[in-house]
Parts: structure tokens; sequence; C-alpha cells
């Protein structure tokens, strides 16, 4: 490209807000016109033309047809969908049993004398559902069947041993399987 004028068939580089746009000048075509024509402060491109980044326009959405007569008064409030009503002859599905883990936590929070369940320093004792972890329990399985521990914060000024006895036999009627007890913190 020549510092002058550029040839015939090489295109001309103009810069227009932040963007850079290519323009051919046409054959034969002045490119670089010494009074150029157009819009003051803009940048000019071949031909004395003010070249401007202008957007293509946007296809204007047609509006639906409004209805002839008076409008009707806006409501206050969002007004409900219709939602599909189940069929009468649809079977309901039963609830899905509850989780070992989540019925031994009821069973020893149901002992009175439980203050909680305990969950380790770190949250380390704790049996991981779908959405949800069950703090105090934790359940395994072994080779014998399963197992369950269940670490409690019992209430100060009654017998360990005995709670620690009350909690093993409700958990064992709940769930079965193996049940240890390890109470784990006193409270006042």
């Amino acid at each position: 490209m020549s510092t002058d004028q550029p040839d015939d068939e090489e295109p001309v580089v103009v810069a227009v807000r932040e963007e850079t746009v290519v323009v051919v000048a046409p054959q034969g075509a002045d490119v670089l016109d010494p009074e150029p024509v157009g819009v003051e402060g803009a940048d000019v491109g071949p031909a004395g033309v003010a070249a401007e980044a202008v957007p293509p326009p946007v296809p204007a959405l047609p509006l639906p047809p409004t209805p002839a007569g008076p409008t009707p008064a806006a409501s206050p409030g969002p007004t409900p969908s219709p939602s599909p009503r189940p069929s009468p002859t649809a079977p309901v599905p039963p609830p899905p049993p509850p989780d070992p883990a989540a019925r031994a936590a009821a069973a020893a929070l149901a002992v009175p004398g439980v203050a909680g369940l305990y969950g380790g320093a770190f949250g380390e004792i704790a049996t991981h559902l779908p959405g949800r972890r069950v703090a105090g329990v934790r359940t395994r399985s072994t080779p014998d069947g399963s197992r369950i521990d269940v670490h409690v914060v019992a209430r100060l000024g009654g017998d360990l041993r005995e709670l620690a006895s009350v909690v093993h036999q409700r958990v064992h009627d709940t769930v079965g399987g193996q049940v240890h007890v390890v109470v784990a913190d006193l409270v006042p």
C-alpha cells in the first residue's frame, strides 16, 4: 500500500468508534477527497462519505390485534394458571419408606433424657442421604447384617447406662440389626 493513494483493488481501512470497518473503493473513485462531506467529528471514508457504525434496523414485531370493545380492568394479583387435575382413577404411589438412619434418629430422640444427637467435632458421625444428612447416626453394612451407631447427647441428672439401654432397645425395635449407643456429651 502506498502512502498517497491505494490501488484500485486495495481496501481502505477506516476506524469507527472502537471498531474496524473495511471499505473497498470502487474502481476509478477518488478515495482521498480533499474536502470531505459528512458529519462533523465522524471518520471519513472513500469519496468523502462519512463512515458511521450504524447497527442494522431491528424489525418491528407485529402487535396482536386489540379488541374493539372496552379494555378489561387489570386484576390486582397474578391470575392463577389452571393446573391439571390428577385423574381420580390414577393410583397414587405410596411415599418412600424412611431411611433406617432417619428412623433410628427419630427413635433415639423420642427417648426421655436424650437432648439431641452428636455429629462429632467435625461432623464426621453422620449418614449421607440424597439431599440431606442425618447427623449423629452412622449406618454400615457388615457381613453379619447392618450396624447402626447412635451418638446421643444426654441430659445431666439421669443414669447414663439406663439411658443407653433404653435408646438401644428403641432403635433396635425400630430398625433392627446391630445397634451401638454412645453417650457423647452431657448438657444441663
